[in-house]
């Protein structure tokens, strides 16, 4: 039916922007040793951003490896572990998912998952995990 409203394409174009959102945000970080009150509100818009992406969609890899990576940034190496953990799960159901259940941006995922996997394998590697 024409005009018809899906939430669930709704929640995973809110995700996707969100995700963008917190890239752009982790870019602005200044680097250590600033203490700045932008400082920490660009730390934890990123983090509200990328957590947020993922709780609207928990297929939303990009998130998972970019929180990762961005932890490392921090020295929040547990969190970033933790995070290449949960990638893994994510990967895992992904994966396992058939492509005609999958809403678009969660196909577009899927089809280029080695990017992702690139992204984490980066961190895992950095991390020796």
């Amino acid at each position: 039916m024409e005009g018809e409203y899906d939430p669930q394409i709704t929640i995973a174009l809110f995700s996707v922007t969100l995700e963008r959102l917190a890239a752009q945000a982790a870019q602005s970080v200044p680097e250590p040793p600033d203490r700045s009150w932008k400082r920490d509100m660009a730390i934890e818009t990123t983090e509200t951003a990328y957590m947020s992406s993922i709780l609207c969609n928990p297929l939303m890899l990009p998130s998972y490896a970019g929180l990762a990576l961005f932890y490392m940034y921090l020295g929040s190496f547990d969190r970033a572990a933790q995070l290449c953990r949960d990638y893994d799960a994510a990967e895992q159901r992904l994966l396992s998912s058939n492509m005609n259940d999958l809403n678009y941006y969660d196909q577009e995922i899927k089809s280029n998952i080695s990017t992702f996997r690139e992204w984490i394998e980066l961190a895992k590697t950095e991390l020796d995990i």
